[in-house]
């Protein structure tokens, strides 16, 4: 189903309500309750949103529209206007390809896509108006009601220490009671236990062998030699008191 604007937000009998009316301070206030602006004593922006609807009012009438294209064509108005104003960046050059999506929308007849309810003359009328009006302020409009964005810097000098988080209260710590035997394992936990830590030593106590069979083997190297040596200092101490003989 298309997602139309006719009689969105301007009804039927609104339409027909503002149409008696010949006071634009009256026009303005059935405006402001129809399209929920909001009251504009002492709000500016709500004084230029209202006068913004006003006038789109005033085209549709000079022109002659229907109860239909009047109604979508200031639905499609506001929602031009809500777009640019909720954007934090927008160009003109983008409000306008909104725009054209909102006419095609509402001027070419191919369900569910869009529904014909501007003719070629309406579509010259409405681009006209828009860019004269609209499009002429479009700076303005988006200086004052738009929305700002604001960049934050914050410099911190080099080599700061943070500050430690503050303890938690010992009044907000939690009591704890009962004895070992309170919390002793089952069987069955103590047998994970013992396979947990016996797996987790089973590499280390690898190790240990190793490296105990290798101290082991030097010592019986180092102990080997000096035998030898021993044995050789001994048979030349023989062999100088047979020469001495």
């Amino acid at each position: 189903m298309v997602d139309s604007l006719k009689f969105k937000d301007l009804k039927l009998d609104q339409l027909n309500t503002l149409q008696e009316v010949k006071s634009a301070e009256e026009c303005k206030t059935l405006l402001t309750e129809y399209l929920k602006i909001g009251s504009g004593n002492n709000d500016g922006r709500v004084n230029i949103i209202l006068d913004f609807h006003f006038y789109n009012l005033a085209f549709c009438r000079e022109n002659g529209f229907t109860p239909e294209k009047t109604s979508t064509f200031c639905g499609m108005m506001k929602d031009l206007l809500d777009s640019d104003v909720n954007a934090v960046h927008r160009r003109c050059e983008h409000s306008f390809e909104e725009l054209k999506k909102l006419i095609l929308r509402h001027s070419i007849a191919r369900p569910p896509r869009s529904e014909c309810i501007f003719e070629m003359d309406d579509v010259k009328l409405i681009a006209t108006y828009v860019t004269n009006s609209y499009y002429r302020h479009f700076s303005l409009y988006r200086a004052v009601l738009a929305k700002r964005a604001q960049l934050i810097l914050e410099q911190k000098p080099l080599g700061q220490v943070e500050m430690p988080k503050k303890p938690i209260s010992l009044m907000d710590g939690v009591e704890v009671t009962g004895k070992i035997n309170d919390v002793a394992l089952t069987e069955e936990e103590e047998e994970l236990v013992q396979r947990a830590v016996s797996q987790r030593l089973a590499s280390t106590l690898q190790n240990y062998e190793n490296t105990k069979m290798e101290i082991t083997q030097q010592i019986e190297d180092i102990s080997s030699k000096v035998e030898e040596k021993n044995e050789e200092g001994e048979s030349e101490e023989v062999g100088e008191e047979e020469a001495t003989e």
